[in-house]
C-alpha cells in the first residue's frame, strides 16, 4: 500500500514537471523514439506528454 502512495506522489510530481525533457516522459521514462517504433505508450501521463507528437503522426498506410 505504501508503494502505491509513492507511485501516486511520483505521478502527481510528473504532472507538475515539464511536458518532456529530451523526448522522455518524466514519469515512466518512455521515449518519443520508442513510441514511434512501437506505437505504444508507457503510462497514462504519456498521452499528455506526447500529445503533440501523437497528433502529428500520420496513420500507417494499408499495404
Amino acid at each position: 500500500m505504501a508503494s502505491d502512495a509513492l507511485d501516486l506522489e511520483r505521478f502527481f510530481e510528473a504532472l507538475r514537471a515539464p511536458k518532456r525533457v529530451d523526448g522522455v516522459c518524466p514519469f515512466c521514462g518512455w521515449t518519443e523514439e520508442r513510441w514511434r517504433e512501437e506505437q505504444l505508450l508507457g503510462c497514462p501521463l504519456c498521452y499528455s506528454v506526447f500529445s503533440d507528437v501523437i497528433a502529428t503522426k500520420p496513420e500507417p498506410q494499408p499495404s
